[in-house]
């Protein structure tokens, strides 16, 4: 026959939380490995910066008319069913 695997130990304590974050280097300045790093960014150029603002101006129109089309839609169906469905008002019970 052959022989059962033993199950591996689980840690105690149950599941780890998440890792902390790591620890600055000693005599670090943050604001300056903030500035070291922000040199290494390859930054866009201006053409490249307002065709890209384009984009996203062009596409923030068409989204607010899409969904103000959806809106026109759908509040003139709702205004639709109540004139159709008017029938249960008040002023109709009390006039019975």
């Amino acid at each position: 026959m052959a022989k059962a695997k033993a199950a591996t130990p689980k840690p105690p304590g149950g599941p780890r939380g998440p890792a902390a974050p790591p620890k600055p280097e000693r005599g670090g300045n943050y604001f300056k490995e903030v500035y070291l790093e922000l040199r290494k960014v390859t930054w866009p150029t201006r053409a490249e910066l307002l065709k890209m603002t384009q984009v996203v101006i062009a596409t923030v129109i068409l989204f607010a008319c899409i969904i103000g089309a959806a809106d026109l839609v759908m509040s003139i169906a709702v205004k639709q069913l109540y004139v159709q469905g008017g029938s249960t008002t008040i002023k109709s019970l009390q006039g019975k």
